[in-house]
């Protein structure tokens, strides 16, 4: 069974990096340095291309939501200027 075969939806990379907001780049030099993605694993094709299973990843988004929710919000002082004498 192949990828198209599964019924699942996958995502190629550039998609992946599009929804995370990040370069396509980063998505390949974190799956060669870590061997995955946050925990998530590519489909590799035979063209070598990678595709993505879209629920893993619409769920790896929805932890960095909650996680981001969970943190408290603090607010940044204003700078003040030094004026020269």
């Amino acid at each position: 069974m192949n990828a198209q075969q599964s019924g699942q939806e996958f995502l190629t990379s550039r998609e992946v990096a599009k929804l995370m907001r990040i370069e396509l780049g980063t998505v390949h030099k974190r799956i060669s340095d870590f061997g995955d993605f946050w925990g998530v694993l590519p489909v590799k094709c035979p063209n070598g291309r990678l595709l993505w299973t879209a629920s893993e990843i619409r769920a790896l988004l929805d932890r960095e939501d909650r996680d981001a929710a969970d943190k408290p919000h603090v607010q940044c002082e204003q700078r003040k200027t030094v004026e020269s004498v």
